[in-house]
């Protein structure tokens, strides 16, 4: 998914002015959809090809779609046997495998100082550093002077995580929280280290299995 995005943002990147006005409608109307997030990079490229034709050819490109954009959309979907699907769990698991990620690393950092606790500021920090992550990542690849998402949806998110920072900065620094690492600090090393390894290979093989389904690579 990963090598499909950064091909995308590549793409979008090249297009002319003119037919990224264009596209962009129906790519916000894609961003509303109900799939998956492969799914939707998936039809976004197929997008990006039928726009980069367009603008070959000089043609506009709801003439070159032969329908409106919400109906071409859909038809690309149905077209690719695509069932609707939340990408709450995928986030999750974006999220979680870097929530671990950073939780390893301030471990790691506080016992390469001595530190023999991770603390509750810590555990927020390493839980807003995975929030953006996924949250902003996307829309890092996708911009580079153009956004191809749905902005309004984007600026909830944005407002959801400052707003969830702040109440959870609120808690920890009224309820102070302090997992101390003395004695078995080398096993909380240990346990975390062999949760990220694993995480990343449960990431993998699912995004590995996600992108075997299509042939996008040979298109």
């Amino acid at each position: 998914m990963t090598t499909l995005r950064k091909e995308n943002t590549g793409r979008i990147a090249d297009m002319g002015e003119e037919m990224w006005e264009q596209l962009y409608p129906a790519l916000q109307y894609l961003s509303t959809r109900q799939l998956s997030l492969f799914d939707r990079e998936l039809i976004k490229s197929e997008l990006i090809g039928i726009a980069e034709e367009a603008e070959i050819q000089g043609a506009r490109l709801d003439r070159k779609m032969g329908m409106p954009y919400q109906a071409f959309c859909d038809f690309l979907i149905e077209k690719r046997g695509i069932r609707k699907k939340s990408s709450i769990g995928e986030q999750l698991l974006e999220t979680g495998t870097c929530f671990i990620w950073w939780l390893t690393f301030f471990a790691v950092v506080n016992l390469i100082q001595n530190d023999n606790a991770v603390r509750s500021n810590e555990i927020l920090a390493a839980l807003v550093a995975a929030m953006a992550v996924v949250l902003l990542g996307d829309h890092m690849f996708e911009y580079r002077g153009r956004l191809s998402v749905d902005q309004k949806k984007w600026r909830i998110q944005i407002g959801v995580m400052v707003v969830c920072f702040f109440v959870l900065a609120a808690v920890t620094s009224r309820y102070p929280i302090t997992i101390p690492l003395t004695a078995g600090r080398w096993i909380v090393i240990g346990i975390l280290l062999v949760a990220s390894v694993l995480l990343l290979l449960i990431r993998n093989w699912y995004w590995n299995s996600r992108s075997k389904q299509y042939n996008w690579k040979s298109e």
